[in-house]
């Protein structure tokens, strides 16, 4: 795919929040149920952390939880990312898919996604338990790893640099894009939590899992949206030549 030398520009927050959550609402049905099959090993553990936590040792438990709330649905949301972020391209031509194509291509590229998702999360992680502010920047300058490995077949190593080279200038817009997803995120779970007391601990997991999905995917169509608008930004990208790759 041939590139364009890079532009200065700084992506649109609302623009990029807007493409991303009609995507996600136009896609809704069938985007749910996609992530909701891809979060089944996580919804698995989930039903277990009780037992994990009642059964074994408490330094277990805390490894299990810690696995089971933070390291197991960071790698199953580069999944949901790699199944959405097709729907989304074929959702900006005008040309919807269906489930069973963005699933079969979500998984063409499932190894390079993982890669990609799994080196990323290891440079943020490692900065966080150094100094959570470089951690945060980090974050940033990754924002678009995932998005570049689908949609330029890259590896973890090209996808993360490429990553760095296009949010240069806008890395505030991929912080602010993150913090207003998460927010919404958090006051949905803070509702779920509050209706849970009434409604019993069924409920409550039925819910979590609702939020969790609905999160992983707006986060993925947002940042196949970001990734969009930063390509057309700095290097003029035609929808139809983002779409070549999926040719």
């Amino acid at each position: 795919m041939a590139r364009t030398a890079l532009v200065r520009y700084r992506m649109p927050i609302g623009q990029a929040l807007a493409i991303g959550f009609k995507a996600a609402i136009r896609n809704l049905i069938p985007f749910m149920a996609l992530a909701a099959v891809v979060y089944v090993p996580w919804i698995v553990a989930m039903v277990e952390l009780p037992n994990l936590v009642a059964y074994r040792h408490p330094g277990s438990a805390f490894v299990a939880a810690l696995m089971i709330g933070i390291v197991l649905p960071s790698l199953l949301n580069n999944i949901v990312a790699g199944v959405v972020t097709f729907g989304v391209v074929q959702q900006l031509r005008g040309r919807p898919a269906g489930p069973g194509e963005c699933l079969a291509r979500g998984f063409t590229n499932l190894l390079p996604t993982l890669g990609t998702g799994l080196v990323a999360g290891l440079r943020i992680g490692l900065l966080f338990l150094l100094l959570i502010v470089p951690g945060v920047y980090e974050f940033c300058r990754l924002g678009v790893a995932v998005p570049v490995a689908i949609l330029e077949r890259a590896g973890p190593a090209r996808a993360i640099d490429r990553s760095i080279e296009l949010t240069r200038g806008s890395r505030g817009s991929v912080f602010a894009i993150t913090l207003v997803i998460f927010v919404v995120d958090f006051v949905l779970g803070r509702a779920v939590h509050l209706a849970a007391r009434e409604l019993g601990p069924t409920a409550a997991l039925v819910g979590t899992v609702a939020v969790t999905v609905w999160g992983s995917v707006w986060g993925a169509c947002s940042g196949a949206a970001s990734y969009y608008l930063l390509r057309k930004g700095k290097e003029n990208l035609d929808l139809d030549e983002l779409a070549q790759v999926f040719a």
